[in-house]
């Protein structure tokens, strides 16, 4: 039996990043179709063209009630939180409430669209990506979401991932996801104390890690 390609994804704010492992394929960090290292957060539409990434970016400015950026902030966020109050002073979107109390935004010709289907469709074009390094499907995804998410966040995060035809392997906590920092580097049976850093958009984080090398 072979064994499975698994996808690695940071959904930040207003960047992806995303690394594929499967056996035999180098690990390192997905590139776009631009060879570029992370993929803007944003989906758009022109006319009946949906765009990912910078493509979606830079039709931003002529069709502002077609693109959809910063969903992060909203994703399972309560329709009358301060978060999407916050949301709605930084983007052009139009809102309206779910069923289930959460956001749901509308484009120009009224198509209505919840937050975890435009995250969805997000992570389904970093899917695609990912396959045609594969070469084969690739089913299975890890996420980074941020420590303070609520279950209800988590478990929005877990409905986008089913949506792009995902199985979701785990949600890591994104202040711990050092595998790439610890990769390139040996380490003791001595433990080391480091601090690392994640400076996002939206928020700066701080966490320290213990590496060491486990003794047998």
């Amino acid at each position: 039996t072979s064994l499975a390609s698994v996808l690695a994804v940071d959904y930040g704010s207003d960047w992806i990043k995303a690394s594929l492992m499967k056996p035999g394929v180098p690990f390192d960090v997905l590139l776009n179709k631009d060879s570029k290292r992370k993929i803007q957060s944003c989906v758009a539409w022109k006319k009946d063209e949906r765009l990912f990434g910078s493509d979606a970016t830079s039709i931003a400015s002529s069709f502002p009630q077609d693109s959809f950026s910063s969903l992060k902030y909203i994703q399972g966020a309560p329709y009358n939180s301060d978060i999407v109050t916050h949301f709605t002073s930084i983007s052009t979107a139009q809102i309206s409430e779910t069923d289930r109390k959460t956001v749901a935004l509308k484009q120009s010709d009224g198509t209505e669209w919840g937050t975890e289907e435009l995250i969805a469709m997000q992570v389904s074009y970093v899917k695609k990506l990912a396959e045609e390094l594969a070469g084969e499907s690739v089913n299975e995804v890890i996420l980074t979401v941020p420590p303070y998410f609520s279950q209800f966040e988590r478990d929005s995060v877990v409905d986008a991932i089913e949506i792009a035809g995902l199985k979701t392997l785990a949600l890591v906590n994104d202040g711990i996801a050092t595998v790439d920092y610890a990769m390139a580097r040996t380490f003791s049976t001595t433990p080391e104390y480091h601090i690392i850093y994640d400076v996002g958009v939206s928020s700066t984080r701080a966490t320290v890690v213990s590496f060491t090398v486990a003794k047998m």
